[in-house]
């Protein structure tokens, strides 16, 4: 059960169970579960907070009447991008999403709680958006040989206006690596460059995949590629955004103890994605 469809899309191929989303309804599933959802007020809008509600009541009520005995739920960042976390919109989304949390809980279910990334502000003492638009910088440099990929980029451009704090860097001379990593490193807001071997190596990603360079910005900086690219007339807030090293801390919260756990220490070593095997098989 997700918020957006994209990611229903992408995680039910194949599923044999249900799927649905906030954005749009049941998608698909064997069994009729339209009885116990059918008091579910339907979302309006993917930017706003009943579209992460949505889902954590739906699954809620499916656990609550029995129906489903493993549930994935994945909510939408919209109010995060939008409100620091002590802003009282935050504080009422956290206050409603902790009483469908406690649904989950009071059904029996092991619950486990993780995210896929932290949230910084992205500005300057004015509040406008701090950005490094490294492809119009490197073309300007090296010429048009250089393609700057943003790989926050998706269909929700009011979220952060596909702007975060990594970017991918492609060179068609794979001769000018260094030079134009030498240049990327000077540039104010930069954090750091690696090389492909390096980012995949240090990042676990797939050499294949990715870029010649990976930039990381400073957490109150985000890279774009163009000022024509990029609708900076979407945002409705000060910019708030993620990518960089500053969001890599997130939660992983567990509702029941762990076997052979002491409970008062952590282990640094877990991934979020340790969450489905430690849920299944770790608690006591």
């Amino acid at each position: 059960m997700t918020a957006k469809d994209k990611l229903r899309d992408l995680l039910s191929k194949d599923l044999d169970g249900l799927s649905l989303s906030a954005e749009s309804g049941l998608a698909s599933g064997s069994t009729d579960f339209s009885p116990p959802l059918s008091s579910l007020t339907p979302v309006k809008t993917i930017y706003s907070a009943e579209a992460s509600l949505f889902v954590l009541r739906a699954g809620a009520r499916l656990l609550e009447t029995g129906l489903v005995d493993f549930c994935y739920l994945t909510t939408t960042d919209y109010i995060q991008h939008r409100y620091p976390q002590d802003a009282q919109e935050a504080l009422e989304f956290y206050s409603a999403i902790d009483r469908e949390i406690g649904r989950l809980v009071r059904s029996g279910a092991v619950v486990g709680i993780t995210a896929d990334h932290g949230m910084s502000a992205k500005t300057d003492a004015n509040g406008e958006p701090n950005i490094v638009f490294l492809e119009e910088l490197l073309r300007r440099r090296f010429g048009s040989s250089t393609t700057v990929i943003c790989p926050i980029t998706d269909p929700y451009p009011r979220h952060h206006a596909s702007l975060g704090s990594a970017a991918m860097v492609y060179l068609e001379d794979t001769g000018e690596v260094a030079a134009v990593a030498e240049y990327i490193r000077s540039l104010e807001g930069v954090e750091q460059v690696l090389g492909r071997e390096n980012a995949a190596l240090e990042l676990e990603l797939p050499a294949d995949r990715i870029g010649d360079l990976i930039v990381f910005a400073h957490k109150d900086v985000v890279i774009g590629k163009d000022r024509n690219y990029h609708d900076l007339r979407a945002l409705e807030a000060p910019l708030r955004s993620h990518g960089g090293r500053g969001e890599q801390m997130v939660p992983f919260i567990i509702s029941r103890p762990l076997r052979g756990s002491s409970g008062n220490g952590t282990n640094h070593g877990l991934r979020n994605y340790d969450i489905f095997e430690v849920c299944c098989n770790a608690v006591s």
